[in-house]
């Protein structure tokens, strides 16, 4: 990313792909496994427990 960005996995929403704008960057698989991370918590997944 050019620029410093962030993402807020407290409110997860499902759309229509139709209804995603344009392609934005590629995120390391390190930062794919936190997002993961962070998505199965969100949702009660998260097996730390």
């Amino acid at each position: 990313m050019l620029t410093d960005c962030a993402v807020n996995l407290h409110n997860i929403q499902t759309l229509d792909k139709r209804k995603v704008g344009r392609y934005v960057t590629t995120l390391s698989p390190d930062r794919m496994h936190e997002i993961d991370d962070a998505i199965r918590f969100a949702l009660g997944m998260d097996t730390d427990s």
